[in-house]
């Protein structure tokens, strides 16, 4: 059976966002540390990872991981609109 020890794996992913320029995902995260070797190709351990970055995100003790998925929304529920639409004339 495979231990994952988080704390370890906290770390190395810590490393390993520290090293790309421009930010990195979560499921990039997740299969740089599979193909490392760190933590097995599976879907719980894939929610198990979210789980504790988003806690030590909370912390303090992680940086923020780009998200593709969610969406900006203002204060009125209206979305995230495009720069050009607050342009004043």
């Amino acid at each position: 059976m495979y231990r994952i020890r988080w704390p370890e794996v906290v770390s190395q992913a810590r490393e390993i966002v520290a090293s790309y320029e421009f930010g990195v995902t979560l499921r990039a995260l997740y299969y740089v540390l599979f193909t490392r070797g760190v933590i097995p190709h599976r879907d719980p351990v894939y929610r198990r990872l979210s789980a504790r970055l988003a806690e030590a995100r909370r912390c303090g003790e992680f940086p923020p991981l780009i998200d593709n998925v969610r969406q900006g929304v203002d204060r009125r529920g209206e979305g995230h609109r495009p720069p050009h639409d607050h342009a004043v004339d």
